[in-house]
């Protein structure tokens, strides 16, 4: 039968006959036969590179599943709908596939052998297979020398005890095992591991619970990423408390970590007691791991408490977004100063803006505040920031500005979705005389006179908001802190 479906693929090929492969759409070298109710691989031309097979009903790739098909560089088998096989030396002719995707096939069965052959494999995808530790414990993956990326995401893996082989593995970077059940991660665990550079190590929503029971032995632990460095590492969602986060993060003091992401119910809230919010010695074992940005988005952070960013000693960017920020403590950002360039309190419950807030943030280029409650910026407010560039103010309360401090090197202002009525535009020239962008839409500018008045003001001395060409008054396009210029 198999040669036969051969003979019918040679023929087709060889004399373009159209409908000869009804069961897959091909333009050029790629075949898309996802939804077909196949319960096998079709017989496909041999130039076929990229083969996407998902949502059907096949149930074992086995070595003469792709016969014909040696280009293949993507596949993707993920979400058959029946249990899915893969038998040894199903991929042993496939030195050319770098993307496998196997994801979302509950309960898949993966034979001994299964993945060799894959020597030039650079991409594999493993997500929600219902797999355990022994995929990473067991010599599944050795064959993949050439891996690079991992993903493992929401599969049953409650102890992560890597194989020695992954340390041969050089060009390995990028693993997720976010939604696994993880009771914890200790040192003896991860041997195989030492020696890596993760560009990104996602650990969100793994539930350390034995890390959170009182009688947990963190010497006995010891630091579980001994050895290693982090581009990015996603500890969100990880199940501990404000005292047992201080308890990691003291016990991987010295791990080089970039970029560390923080989400999750960290702080007390709106109108709670209950939980603490991070202060000055909750991120005391981050001191020497010179952590470039801290992502703290989705929390539940009410006041930032006296110098809590204090150890942060090399900080370019903070992002406390999408808290509950309400009161910002005298000296919160006591330590950043000469080196924090961006910090993100977007969609917070901030109300009120004074002077001494941001006041040693003296290398601060970038501000947002978009999308709080702020209805008064106090006198001198924004004072001890002379490299900000841009301002975000969009989505707030403000009628009028007040008396802030002057900004000479403010670029980019907006003011957009405020109250503002056109008294304001004395201030804008005030603190803000060099401003190339400013945002003012939606406004209660009621008619073209409101309009007129920012405009015929900002153009004449001492504010010349047009001094070089293609400069904008009225700037409607969003501009986000993600999307800031160089």
């Amino acid at each position: 039968m198999r040669t036969l479906g051969l003979q019918v693929v040679f023929t087709c090929v060889l004399l373009q006959v159209p409908g000869c492969f009804p069961s897959c759409i091909i333009r050029g070298s790629v075949a898309n036969c996802a939804f077909r109710r196949l319960v096998s691989v079709p017989a496909l031309p041999p130039n076929i590179t990229h083969l996407y097979l998902e949502m059907n009903h096949i149930r074992e790739i086995n070595s003469t599943s792709l016969s014909g098909l040696e280009q293949l560089q993507v596949l993707d088998l993920g979400g058959q709908r029946s249990p899915l096989v893969i038998r040894g030396d199903a991929f042993s002719r496939q030195s050319r596939l770098r993307k496998l995707i196997l994801g979302m096939n509950f309960g898949l069965q993966l034979e001994a052998q299964a993945f060799v052959g894959l020597s030039g494999l650079q991409e594999l995808h493993l997500d929600s297979c219902s797999l355990e530790e022994s995929i990473l414990k067991e010599d599944f993956l050795q064959p993949l020398s050439s891996l690079e990326t991992l993903s493992l995401f929401g599969n049953r893996i409650k102890r992560l005890q890597p194989s020695m082989f992954f340390t041969n593995m050089t060009n390995w970077k990028n693993l997720n095992l976010k939604l696994n059940k993880i009771d914890k991660i200790c040192e003896s665990d991860l041997v195989g591991f030492q020696g890596k550079h993760f560009e990104v190590l996602n650990l969100d929503s793994v539930h350390l619970e034995a890390m959170s029971d009182k009688n947990f032995d963190w010497k006995k632990c010891g630091n579980p990423f001994r050895g290693m460095s982090f581009q990015m590492l996603d500890l969100s969602y990880n199940g501990l408390g404000m005292g047992k986060l201080k308890q990691f993060l003291r016990a991987i003091e010295g791990t080089k970590i970039s970029h560390l992401k923080l989400s999750g119910p960290m702080g007390r809230g709106f109108s709670f007691n209950n939980l603490p919010d991070p202060d000055q010695s909750t991120f005391d074992g981050l001191k020497n791991s010179s952590v470039l940005t801290l992502d703290l988005s989705k929390n539940m952070i009410f006041a930032l408490q006296q110098g809590v960013f204090s150890p942060l000693k090399e900080a370019v960017m903070i992002d406390v977004s999408q808290n509950k920020v309400n009161h910002i403590h005298r000296n919160a950002f006591k330590g950043l100063q000469g080196h924090l360039q961006l910090l993100n309190l977007s969609h917070n419950l901030l109300g009120e803006i004074y002077s001494y807030t941001f006041a040693p943030l003296t290398n601060l280029q970038v501000l947002d505040l978009s999308h709080n409650h702020i209805g008064a910026l106090g006198y001198d407010s924004f004072s001890g920031l002379p490299n900000l560039r841009g301002l975000f103010l969009t989505g707030n309360a403000l009628r009028d500005l007040g008396f802030p401090a002057p900004l000479p090197r403010l670029d980019y202002l907006l003011l957009n979705d405020n109250k503002l009525t056109p008294s304001s535009v004395n201030s804008i020239i005030r603190f803000a005389s060099n401003i190339r962008h400013l945002g003012i839409e939606d406004n209660r500018l009621t008619n073209l006179a409101d309009v007129y008045t920012f405009l015929t003001q900002a153009e004449t001395p001492p504010a010349s908001l047009l001094q070089k060409k293609h400069n904008q008054v009225v700037h409607s396009q969003s501009t986000r802190v993600q999307n800031w210029p160089e």
